[in-house]
């Protein structure tokens, strides 16, 4: 009986211990638990609620911040419109500054605009609703597309060279495909220098497709390029450029989505180049 006993307390008090740390978890009131118990499947379970906590306890304070910078990002074009639309009201004598403060509006509400489906984009790809289904397609010609279109709004004398292998094929969602790339191609032209180059290159490595954008820009700082594919991060180096610091994360969970990884290297003054890496599929005949 007092075995029995003894083995009886050693595992109910690490089990009692283990469903308080569970229900505080559904409380968010996130603390390591340390049962002290003897028995492997309980530390084993112990372990595991430790780190389901520290991943809760990540996702929380992201989505925290997630929601601080959303609402920063919103809060100034909501302004803007509402204090426009009480001068055009109250103020405006005539059709000139009635159309000067209807343009005002229009360009915050664009920038809502683009946020709100940027936003929208990322969620879609987050949860996976089947809203961009994948197949195969060549991207070869999506990426001489892309590079064609921007090259007529590159502005400050950019040049975009490129060396794209033909009929490159991958298994893709063609319309996240150019929204990555264009995203990364104005990307490249924001930070790029006045009469500078781009070059895009697109080759196939073993079984593998490697695409490449490089610009030689101001480039990222090496205390900002671990901060990069973050929401609403905006580096030293972007203060005074457009954007709202959601491109780069886009850009990732796109690449992630098509089964992709991407990397970049980067030096202040010299530019930055961006690596994504597909896996290759059989060409069409």
């Amino acid at each position: 009986i007092l075995l029995f006993w003894f083995v009886a307390g050693s595992i109910s008090g690490p089990v009692r211990r283990l469903c308080e740390a569970a229900r505080g978890i559904g409380e968010k009131k996130f603390q390591k638990v340390e049962t002290k118990a003897t028995v492997k499947e309980l530390c084993e379970l112990e372990d595991e609620i430790n780190q389901m906590q520290d991943k809760l306890l990540k996702a929380d304070e992201a989505e925290r911040v997630f929601f601080q910078n959303a609402s920063h990002e919103l809060r100034t074009p909501v302004a803007v419109i509402l204090a426009q639309c009480e001068y055009a009201l109250g103020n405006a004598g005539n059709t000139e500054e009635l159309k000067e403060a209807l343009e005002v509006i229009q360009r915050q509400g664009y920038r809502m605009s683009r946020l709100i489906e940027t936003l929208l984009t990322l969620t879609r790809i987050e949860q996976n609703t089947g809203y961009y289904p994948m197949e195969k397609a060549n991207i070869s010609s999506l990426a001489e597309d892309a590079c064609r279109d921007m090259r007529l709004s590159a502005g400050h004398g950019i040049a975009i060279e490129t060396e794209i292998a033909d009929n490159v094929y991958a298994e893709i969602n063609p319309q996240l495909f150019c929204l990555m790339l264009d995203n990364l191609l104005k990307n490249a032209c924001r930070y790029g220098r006045e009469n500078g180059k781009i070059k895009v290159t697109l080759r196939v490595k073993s079984n593998e497709i490697e695409l490449k954008v490089a610009d030689d820009g101001i480039g990222i700082g090496e205390r900002d390029l671990p901060h990069i594919w973050e929401r609403f991060y905006r580096g030293g180096n972007s203060r005074g450029k457009k954007g709202m610091g959601l491109g780069l994360s886009l850009v990732q969970q796109i690449v992630r989505y098509q089964q992709g990884r991407i990397t970049v290297s980067s030096a202040v003054g010299e530019g930055t180049e961006f690596c994504i890496i597909f896996e290759k599929v059989r060409e069409e005949k």
